[in-house]
């Protein structure tokens, strides 16, 4: 991890003193990040990545976004030493300590593995490892002290939190942390994917071969009622990957995780670089563009091709599912055999529930499967 450039900025005229700090990063070679920091002045603040990409285009963001803040009256007034960097943040420590948390890094994304020829290198390749794909909902959760936080996929506060017999589970817990977890999916209770802050030491610059044993540290140590709180299992070795694979298909999982060791924990749609996911059955989400069609039990499903919205046509919602909890422009999950090719209508669509962890914007028409066409056509 390298700090390229560095400056905090604060704005005492708008009623709440506000702060700033915008930093430009490189956590590793050949990837440089800007990343932000704001919230009142002595309080802790909201952590976003603003850009992930090469050298030249994130010193130009990382300029264009200070003389954006300058222009709206905050003065530069340098660095602070209170535990709060753009790499870790955390509540303002008391006079003579520092204290160091990571706070709201969006979970890390997937990239798409469309087949499995794509799959192949990796499954070659040592320095790759599998874990399995859940289709519950992504979140962060942050322990500090006798206090929870939990995050969405976005890095912000979510006011969709998880059932209290989960968070009690973190809450027994006698030291900080924060974790990334898949919560609720099928079975119920979480899964434990990654950790990212131990006893207030960060860990999102460590790379993955190093993090996962203090993950499966963190977990023993917890002693969790493991019917609430698991830990995600993976697969390493060429003949290790291969049949968990197998057993994964046959055991009907929606997918594989493939995750590289060598990289270091990258939120957002930075991660895509990282780590990826290969699907059995294809599932998007899409936007909710009718509700009740001719009365029925079922909704339109668009995609976005830009910025341009694209029927997808229809699919049924399950008796077990609420219809009245659905509502237009809403973002819901779906599974299918495939689209057809210039219609964009899915093939035996199946509703799997709402997603309250992902954007409209996020529900591109790039998601797609397509039924395979003939030679030459």
């Amino acid at each position: 991890m390298k700090t390229m450039q560095t400056v905090t900025l604060e704005n005492t005229h708008t009623g709440h003193s506000k702060e700033y700090r915008l930093s430009l990063e490189s956590p590793q070679e050949n990837l440089f990040v800007v990343v932000a920091l704001w919230g009142k002045i002595g309080t802790s603040l909201t952590r976003t990545v603003k850009f992930s990409g090469d050298q030249a285009q994130a010193e130009k963001q990382y300029a264009k976004i200070l003389n954006g803040q300058l222009s709206k009256g905050y003065v530069i007034v340098g660095e602070k030493n209170d535990g709060q960097t753009a790499a870790t943040t955390g509540t303002q420590a008391p006079h003579g300590t520092i204290k160091k948390v990571i706070a709201r890094i969006p979970p890390m994304l997937c990239g798409p593995l469309q087949d499995r020829a794509e799959l192949e290198p990796y499954l070659l390749n040592d320095r790759y490892v599998l874990e399995e794909k859940f289709n519950g909902t992504r979140k962060e959760v942050l322990k500090t002290g006798n206090t929870l936080g939990i995050t969405n996929k976005q890095g912000q506060p979510t006011s969709k939190g998880m059932l209290p017999v989960t968070q009690a589970e973190f809450l027994k817990v006698p030291f900080d942390f924060t974790v990334d977890i898949e919560d609720e999916p099928v079975g119920g209770g979480c899964v434990l994917l990654d950790i990212l802050a131990l006893r207030g030491k960060p860990l999102d610059h460590v790379v993955r071969q190093d993090r996962r044993p203090l993950l499966e540290h963190f977990y023993a140590e917890s002693d969790f009622d493991g019917k609430i709180v698991r830990l995600s299992e993976q697969a390493m070795g060429q003949k290790t990957k291969r049949e968990f694979l197998k057993r994964m298909e046959n055991q009907n999982a929606e997918g594989v995780i493939v995750k590289d060791n060598h990289a270091v924990y990258v939120g957002g749609e930075a991660g895509r670089k990282h780590q990826w996911k290969y699907k059995f059955q294809a599932t998007a989400s899409f936007i909710v563009d009718q509700v009740g069609i001719g009365g029925k039990r079922n909704i339109g499903l668009a995609l976005l091709d830009g910025t341009t919205r694209i029927h997808c046509g229809k699919c049924a919602v399950p008796v077990n599912k609420s219809l009245e909890e659905i509502a237009v422009n809403d973002v819901v999950e779906c599974r299918y055999l495939y689209a057809e090719p210039g219609s964009n209508k899915l093939n035996q669509p199946f509703y799997l529930g709402k997603r309250d962890d992902v954007e409209p914007t996020e529900c591109q028409i790039s998601q797609l499967k397509f039924k395979a066409q003939p030679p030459g056509k």
